[in-house]
């Protein structure tokens, strides 16, 4: 990746999120997340940060180093509302787990981030997920 364009903001976000994923192997599974950041913008006024717009996780069955784990997603959206790339803390080692999340995480659409003079910039915004626990029967 080069050099940030022109106008891009770096912003962050404040966005509560919810998801829930299909049953797998008769298990199902639902969760919650909530998200933070710190916003910044060029000059004095603020940039508004990208927003999730269209969400769905992969609860289902997480591996049990994961399970009841917050996870927290660090996106990098482009101006389109796509998502470039994004980090995940802590790493999923779980290789079939990983490749799965990182389908669902390429696939979050978001409305992208705003300048202060309301045209579309790049932006980045963070949200953290908690992965359910073991069910009690």
């Amino acid at each position: 990746m080069g050099p940030a364009e022109p106008g891009a903001a770096a912003v962050g976000s404040s966005a509560p999120g919810t998801g829930v994923g299909p049953p797998v192997g008769g298990a199902g599974g639902g969760g919650q997340g909530q998200g933070s950041g710190a916003d910044s913008g060029s000059g004095g006024d603020r940039a508004q940060p990208p927003e999730p717009r269209d969400m769905a996780f992969p609860f289902d069955n997480p591996p049990k180093e994961l399970r009841g784990a917050s996870l927290s997603v660090t996106f990098w959206v482009r101006m389109d509302g796509r998502v470039e790339r994004y980090e995940v803390v802590p790493e999923i080692k779980d290789r079939d787990y990983a490749r799965k999340f990182d389908e669902v995480m390429r696939a979050f659409r978001f409305t992208p981030a705003r300048a202060p003079d309301g045209t579309r910039v790049a932006g980045t915004t963070k949200i953290s997920f908690t992965l359910p626990g073991k069910s009690s029967s």
